[in-house]
């Protein structure tokens, strides 16, 4: 099969006219016509660009010998390439969303503090407040703060939306891009390290204000003006018992006493 009944195959197959086809490769359907009348051959360009459009092999277009087509492999799609100024833009912008994505996780994380302590101070009548007045305000203060962190959540999403491409595409960087980004990592390596050694044992440790809780709410009042704390604070401040005057204690004071005060 010559060239011209294989350009005259494809054609049809693609669904293209002359004049079609000759748009595609920038030249005049007379042109096609020629071609296709083995008349003319194209010269090496076009027979790029007629393999390129069709998909097919130069080999099955130029060799007669081979009637069947040859199907050439898909290219691989051309990845993004980041630029050095991008790959500084989505550092800085990086940085100044850390405090905001702080914030918000903290936001977070307290937001149900105060619901449970209202809960534990409504339990205690000296304060005199309401169950439900303490689940209202503990239940409206959770939801601002969760709104406030969704608010910074959705702030830096919008900054950042311009390199949404770095995490989610594949992408290949200029030249000195690599090197930059190593450099930055290992001047911020020992910072990270720092934080994330204090976030861990701030989590540890977090649970000892409940122990600490726990312990206290054993401890009996009457346990208060006595040992320990009544020595180290002097909670208990003793008080001489009134003198009563009697013929048989005149000049004398009595026995002294103490008598437990809680401040």
């Amino acid at each position: 099969m010559i060239f011209a009944d294989k350009l005259i195959a494809l054609r049809k197959k693609a669904g293209y006219s002359q004049e079609e086809l000759a748009q595609q490769l920038n030249v005049t359907r007379q042109s096609v016509s020629k071609w296709e009348g083995a008349q003319s051959v194209p010269d090496i360009e076009k027979i790029l660009q007629i393999s390129k459009l069709f998909g097919v092999t130069t080999d099955y277009l130029l060799k007669d010998e081979m009637g069947e087509p040859e199907y050439a492999e898909s290219e691989p799609t051309a990845l993004r390439r980041v630029t050095l100024e991008q790959a500084n833009a989505a550092l800085a912008q990086a940085k100044v969303n850390a405090p905001y994505m702080a914030w918000g996780t903290a936001l977070c994380v307290a937001s149900p503090v105060m619901l449970l302590l209202l809960g534990e101070i409504c339990q205690h009548s000296q304060f005199g407040l309401n169950e439900k007045v303490a689940t209202g305000i503990g239940l409206c203060v959770l939801l601002v703060m969760v709104c406030v962190a969704v608010v910074l959540f959705m702030l830096c999403g919008t900054k950042n939306r311009d390199f949404d491409f770095l995490e989610k595409e594949p992408f290949e960087t200029e030249y000195g891009v690599t090197g930059m980004v190593r450099e930055r990592q290992a001047a911020y390596r020992p910072i990270y390290d720092k934080l994330n050694l204090t976030g861990t044992v701030l989590c540890i440790l977090s649970a000892i204000p409940l122990f600490v809780a726990m312990m206290v709410s054993c401890v009996p009042p009457s346990a208060w003006c006595t040992g320990w704390w009544s020595r180290r604070h002097s909670c208990c401040t003793p008080l001489a018992p009134r003198a009563t005057a009697s013929p048989n204690t005149a000049g004398s004071s009595g026995p002294s006493a103490a008598f437990c005060m809680r401040p």
